[in-house]
């Protein structure tokens, strides 16, 4: 593969804001990577959700939380997004009995709902979760199926990774999230 230097990683179109709410689905808990914070070094993962929203080909749109350590302490901004998207405290409510939470088998497929905002930073436009909520709607939305590895970070596969895990069919490279 050719990489060009100046290539900013091609075109990208945000998912368009939102005027109120709109239904999405979590399809994916991204891999954690290392990345530089104001703290050093930390592993950082994302949470994608799909949106109803569709682009003009029929796909429809994703958002990316933003970066989260993967800690579930009080303090912590993924245990505050957590509990946005399930309307409870799952740190409480869903570790197992060595206090941790598989988020594959907890997130993925679970309906929310979420307004969107633009916020531009060095002249790029980034669309952003400003409220979210669980979906508990009759008609929640359930995921394409259509995300891609290009969208997501992540492989696709026939069946969920936290259900190949459970059948023994996957290992993963990240434990699951503990209480930190």
């Amino acid at each position: 593969m050719k990489l060009n230097k100046n290539s900013s990683g091609g075109e990208f179109t945000p998912h368009p804001e939102t005027d109120g709410l709109v239904r999405g689905v979590i399809v994916d808990v991204t891999e954690p990577e290392k990345k530089q914070t104001n703290y050093g070094e930390k592993e950082q993962f994302r949470i994608v959700i799909e949106s109803e929203m569709e682009k003009p080909d029929k796909e429809r749109y994703c958002v990316w939380s933003p970066p989260f350590t993967a800690t579930l302490n009080e303090k912590s901004n993924c245990r505050k997004f957590l509990k946005k998207a399930f309307g409870r405290d799952v740190a409480e409510t869903d570790p197992d009995a060595d206090g941790n939470i598989d988020l594959d088998a907890l997130c993925i497929g679970h309906p929310v709902q979420m307004i969107i905002v633009h916020e531009t930073n060095d002249g790029k436009t980034y669309a952003n979760i400003s409220h979210l909520m669980p979906d508990k709607t009759a008609g929640a939305l359930k995921p394409s199926g259509n995300t891609s590895e290009r969208r997501t970070g992540r492989r696709a596969m026939a069946m969920p990774p936290a259900t190949a895990r459970r059948a023994g069919m996957m290992k993963t490279r990240r434990g699951p999230v503990g209480r930190r």
